[in-house]
């Protein structure tokens, strides 16, 4: 399969790789530690159920053990949701994560789009209610948005659950940047909405996109049941269960994390407008910017690695993301990008 996500460091010579939207702190050393000590346990097979792992995410959450499924990623879980009814109306909210579409139209399901718009920043508004329907399966967004960085307000969510649990249409909410973000997971509301389906990710929060792991959340027994059919035995490493279960632990990490974001945005943002490029303000740990130049080219060049979104649906040639890293590793984007700007 063609690469055409970020974090393609395979076919390039890179030192930075502002592709890919991970914690800009990496590994949590402890989470580090727990891997290499626990490199006698891949003598055993994986527990199938992960069950430690369950029952860590429910008390982290307050949540029942038993509503969460754990994946190889959220890309395995969406291809899980995808085969569970095949040929299912779906509704994605575009320009999103390519996976969405790749899942769902390997699934054979017919794939409608609202298209957010650039006049409003991107941002998704109580409009998209008008093509919510009765003809649905599938509502599927992302909150924050990728690769735009935005956060929907909590108000148009509920009315998209209302609207969606009117006419039976389940919503599949992919959180996987929330915690990097300034917005508020919807995870509080999984009991009062039993068509609520969230997928989370621990690659993005804790920096370990080679460990693989994800997981979804729905109090809807028999709906899980039915995903869960569609996942291999043992599809998550005893390695990956045990990295989860220290990555739930390393909250003071998560506090830096965010506070090195929220720094190294506002440094990214302002550096970029500085040089005239159009940028849409995110509120995520990654920022979408257009411009004329090929600074996919030209950084490459510099072996830097920043995410070409052309291929975005909704989007077009001009239109680039970055990940927000550390101090340093911004600045020294921002002056090889202050040198070519000249």
């Amino acid at each position: 399969m063609k690469n055409i996500h970020g974090g393609n460091i395979y076919d390039n010579k890179i030192d930075l790789d502002f592709s890919v939207n991970i914690s800009p702190l990496g590994m949590p050393d402890k989470v580090k530690d727990v891997i290499v000590k626990s490199v006698d346990s891949i003598n055993n097979y994986p527990d199938m159920e992960c069950k430690d792992l369950k029952d860590k995410l429910g008390e982290k959450y307050g949540i029942t053990p038993s509503f969460f499924l754990i994946g190889n990623g959220s890309s395995e879980i969406l291809m899980a949701i995808a085969h569970t009814k095949t040929e299912a109306k779906t509704l994605i909210i575009v320009p999103s994560f390519y996976g969405y579409e790749y899942a769902f139209s390997n699934a054979g399901c017919d794939i409608e789009y609202y298209y957010l718009k650039e006049e409003d920043g991107y941002k998704l508004k109580e409009d998209v209610l008008d093509v919510i329907n009765g003809g649905l399966d599938y509502v599927i967004m992302a909150n924050p948005n990728n690769p735009t960085g935005t956060i929907t307000p909590e108000a148009v969510i509920y009315k998209i659950l209302d609207k969606c649990l009117k006419y039976n249409i389940r919503l599949i909410l992919d959180e996987c940047f929330i915690e990097l973000s300034t917005g508020k997971s919807m995870i509080h509301e999984i009991y009062n909405y039993s068509n609520l389906v969230i997928i989370n990710s621990f690659t993005k929060t804790y920096g370990i996109p080679g460990i693989r792991l994800g997981y979804m959340i729905t109090v809807d027994d028999d709906y899980l049941a039915k995903v869960s059919k569609h996942l291999p035995e043992w599809n998550v490493s005893t390695l990956a269960q045990k990295a989860g279960i220290a990555c739930l632990m390393q909250d003071e990490y998560l506090n830096l994390s965010k506070a090195c974001v929220e720094e190294g945005r506002t440094q990214l943002e302002e550096g970029l407008e500085s040089m005239g490029i159009k940028v849409y303000p995110s509120q995520s740990d990654y920022i979408l910017f257009r411009d004329d130049k090929k600074w996919y080219d030209i950084l490459l060049k510099k072996k830097i690695l920043i995410r070409d979104c052309s291929n975005y649906r909704g989007l077009g040639d001009g239109y680039y993301r970055i990940a927000v890293r550390s101090e340093e590793d911004n600045e020294i984007l921002l002056n090889e990008m202050r040198k070519s700007n000249l």
